[in-house]
């Protein structure tokens, strides 16, 4: 049964390279049901399905919510797994043994991403708190790497490399955002000191801490990385990795202010991508993502000031996600949230009209897929109201719903959509309803007194 695992595993990477991704899940599938669960072989053919699923729904030949199940599945395994394993070390060999880093770093791993699924699926503070306990965990392992491994050794390297994926999560506060860094910039330095600076590893190495170990108040150092990175992987050839560094370095640029370097590097990446070979087998899911860097470029232009070519990339990001995102309530989210940053850059034009349109299209899609006191039904609810007429009858209606949506949010959520919620303020006493907005007003001043300061 083992060589027919390995077999259907070696057939189903051969179709996935040449990106048949559904006939590869379909094999992965069938060796995922042979394999005994928990081997090694199970969790290789599930974590490939998904990805294979995943990069499927993207051409509309798989639903989104399969991938995201098959995700779910691989990760409460290895949750499962890691807990049994912690528990064998912790009895045999104790606590501080270094035999608990890697199954903690698992575990941690596994929270993180089940809290982001609950996230997904609207569980924000069940989600938080999932997310909160995996990095608990990764620290947990850090802590005993530093005290059983030797100093400035790869094995202290291979042990923080592996806690940094719990510790780093694409939206936390800048407090997690600086632990994660100061983790990737030390597994660099451990590489660049024991394997030297031109070493595979450490070249593989340098431009994720470049881009991601990042502090905004003394970037230099991580755009000097970032420089040297580019240079380096743009002499390579490889146009695939290049776009996507070009988008991670203008991500820090743009935290920096540097709002035209970033625009630069959108734009270039842009041309990168499109410059792949058709014949290239990821080429297709590479273009599929280009939908949040004509986004990004989108938001560089708004910023800048130039609304027109602004509109176009937004348009552009907003034909990719819809064509490429899926039906699924994962896939048509992102088209919807592309819409209402579409409708606010069409309204600072002056054009009211079609930037209301714009903002019930987008309302149908979140009430379709969305819970029905999503934020995001608030705030597009927010944004029609306040650009309807206070005499238009609509306009309170509309403005009561959202007040009952937003009013509901936790602290940490209210916060981030103050504007949202301020703007709302300003629309209830506008349709006759002062006693709303005084209710909402104070919502928002308690959310931000009480608000977690490291939540997302």
């Amino acid at each position: 049964m083992d060589s027919d695992v390995i077999s259907l595993l070696k057939d189903a990477e051969r179709v996935a390279d040449v990106a048949r991704y559904t006939e590869a899940a379909k094999r992965f599938r069938q060796a995922m049901e042979l394999a005994p669960r928990y081997h090694r072989h199970w969790f290789r053919a599930v974590s490939r399905l998904g990805q294979c699923l995943s990069l499927a729904s993207h051409y509309g030949k798989a639903k989104p919510e399969e991938a995201l199940e098959v995700d779910v599945l691989y990760n409460k395994a290895r949750e499962k797994v890691a807990i049994e394993r912690l528990d064998r070390v912790r009895r045999r060999f104790g606590e501080h043994s270094a035999r608990m880093i890697v199954p903690l770093c698992q575990l941690g791993s596994a929270r993180v991403n089940l809290g982001w699924f609950e996230y997904r699926d609207h569980k924000e503070i069940r989600g938080q708190m999932t997310i909160d306990e995996g990095r608990e965990l990764a620290r947990k392992a850090i802590e005993v790497a530093r005290k059983t491994c030797v100093p400035q050794s790869l094995e202290l390297a291979a042990a923080l490399r592996r806690a940094s994926s719990a510790l780093f999560s694409g939206n936390g506060s800048d407090k997690q955002g600086r632990e994660h860094n100061r983790v990737v910039s030390e597994v660099l330095d451990i590489y660049q000191a024991r394997l030297g600076p031109d070493h595979a590893t450490t070249k593989k190495w340098r431009p994720l801490v470049a881009c991601m170990a990042f502090d905004k108040d003394n970037p230099g150092e991580s755009f000097k990385l970032t420089e040297a990175s580019l240079r380096e992987t743009e002499e390579n050839g490889d146009k695939q990795r290049l776009a996507m560094e070009q988008q991670m370095a203008a991500s820090r640029y743009a935290v920096a202010g540097d709002h035209q370097k970033a625009i630069d590097l959108l734009e270039a990446s842009i041309r990168n991508a499109e410059d792949i070979d058709d014949d290239d087998p990821h080429a297709r899911t590479h273009r599929a993502m280009l939908g949040s860097t004509h986004s990004f470029l989108a938001d560089m232009l708004v910023k800048t000031g130039k609304l027109a070519e602004a509109e176009n990339h937004f348009r552009r990001a907003l034909e990719i996600r819809e064509e490429s995102e899926g039906t699924g309530t994962a896939g048509a989210v992102m088209p919807a949230i592309t819409m209402l940053n579409l409708a606010k850059c069409v309204e600072q034009q002056g054009r009211v009209s079609e930037a209301l349109s714009i903002h019930r299209q987008a309302l149908h899609i979140f009430e379709k897929h969305s819970s029905p006191m999503n934020f995001w039904i608030g705030k597009t609810l927010t944004g029609i109201a306040r650009l309807l007429s206070p005499a238009h009858a609509e306009a309170r209606t509309l403005a009561l719903r959202a007040a009952e949506i937003l009013v509901q949010q936790e602290n940490e959520m209210m916060k981030r959509l103050t504007d949202d919620v301020a703007a709302l303020v300003d629309v209830l006493r506008l349709v006759g309803e002062p006693a709303r907005a005084d209710v909402l007003a104070k919502r928002l001043e308690y959310a931000h007194k009480h608000a977690k300061p490291d939540a997302f």
